[in-house]
Parts: C-alpha cells; structure tokens; sequence
C-alpha cells in the first residue's frame, strides 16, 4: 500500500466511477451536511483507506457547497 500520507500527492486518483458511486450511496447524508466516517466509506464501497481519504474529502467540499 501507500506508504507516503503527505497531502497534495497525486499518488492515489479517484476514479468518476467511484465518485458516482459515493454520491449516490451517500447522497442523503450528504444533502443533510453530513460526510461519512472514513470507517463507514471503506465498509460501504469497499475501498481502502487512501482511497476513502479521497471520498471523504470528495463529499466534504458537496457537503459544504
């Protein structure tokens, strides 16, 4: 796995699929402000952690939009 937790690398990308897939599962949260837990993203896409790193931030900038 990645090693590196430095922040501005593009080491891990989010591909549109899984962007799609956590709006849709968490869209509801999501509309209510609220983001998942990096616990709760990995279980329900089956991700690991870097990438749900990315989702979470990915649905924290929806959230506060």
């Amino acid at each position: 796995g990645e090693a590196s937790t430095g922040t501005g690398q593009a080491a891990v990308e989010m591909p549109h699929a899984l962007q799609a897939q956590a709006v849709e599962e968490f869209a509801e949260g999501i509309t209510a402000g609220h983001v998942p837990s990096i616990r709760v993203i990995r279980a329900r896409l089956h991700v690991g952690q870097p990438r749900a790193y990315l989702v979470r931030a990915y649905l924290a900038t929806l959230a506060a939009g």
